[in-house]
């Protein structure tokens, strides 16, 4: 951590090199299937760094891409027939899905050691019930793991997460609560996010609207992870978080681009190495 910025790169270096160790010596190899619908540009965009990401890594990966018209039964059996795929070891589904199509399939059906982005029910369960044996959401766990790096202790800490989704808030509010921390959660119907916010210790912003924390929303000496990643009228990155204006008060926090998702992409890329150990 370089003053009070946590920089993602240090934490995911040590990720990449054990995988970097692990991967040749595995007698099963990873072989990651991911399935896209349509040409959505972001999408699209994010494929392609998952490709990178996981071939830099030595995982196979298989990109299988539908037309955003495609029917709920051909989109159903295509996935049916690569969850089934003993060659196929790790499963991501890009989403947003088109309107016209309904994920209660894979959730239902996804198999679990596949499930590296924590998409199905069974694994979703698994978290809520604190059991460890499959995988959780990576940017949940990213979190999590940011706060151990810095050695932040979460018990008897006030924590707000700002945002409710199935992705990072409610997850990440368990797993906080498990630690002992004390979690607010804030969503669109919360009156006074402020008054939420300037009392925590450790303030989460998921709520994937940029800029919305700014220093009003702060204590001093507060740690703030940003979750957020949107694209501002520059075409620039940038998260939930006013950076420039909400850093001096802190005493750590993460910056976007560089913080929680390069570190997300680390978990991902070990749970497909760690799927792949799972069924061999």
């Amino acid at each position: 951590m370089k003053d009070n910025i946590i920089q993602g790169k240090e934490i995911a270096t040590p990720i990449y090199e054990k995988i970097e160790r692990e991967v040749p010596v595995l007698t099963k190899k990873p072989h990651v299937a991911i399935m896209r619908v349509g040409e959505d540009s972001s999408q699209l965009a994010y494929e392609r760094s998952a490709v990178r990401l996981f071939e830099r890594s030595h995982i196979t990966v298989t990109c299988h891409a539908f037309a955003a018209n495609v029917t709920q039964e051909k989109w159903d059996k295509a996935f049916d027939a690569i969850n089934d795929s003993e060659d196929v070891t790790g499963i991501l589904v890009l989403k947003p899905l088109p309107a016209s199509l309904s994920d209660e399939h894979i959730k239902h059906h996804i198999h679990p050691l596949k499930d590296i982005d924590c998409i199905g029910l069974e694994n979703i369960g698994n978290v809520y019930l604190g059991q460890h044996e499959t995988f959780g959401p990576c940017t949940a766990e990213a979190c999590l793991l940011i706060l151990d790096e810095i050695k932040e202790e979460c018990a008897g800490k006030l924590v707000t997460i700002v945002g409710f989704g199935e992705v990072v808030g409610r997850p990440l509010a368990h797993y906080l609560t498990r630690r002992g921390a004390t979690v607010t959660v804030c969503h669109t119907r919360t009156k006074d996010l402020v008054s939420e916010t300037k009392r925590a210790d450790i303030v989460i912003a998921a709520a994937g609207q940029a800029g919305l924390i700014t220093p009003d929303h702060i204590k001093e000496g507060a740690i703030v992870i940003d979750v957020g990643i949107n694209v501002d009228e520059n075409g620039r990155l940038v998260g939930d978080v006013n950076f420039k204006d909400v850093q001096p008060k802190c005493k750590a926090i993460t910056p976007v681009p560089g913080g929680v998702g390069t570190v997300t992409n680390a978990i991902l890329v070990a749970h497909a190495v760690e799927a792949a150990k799972k069924q061999s």
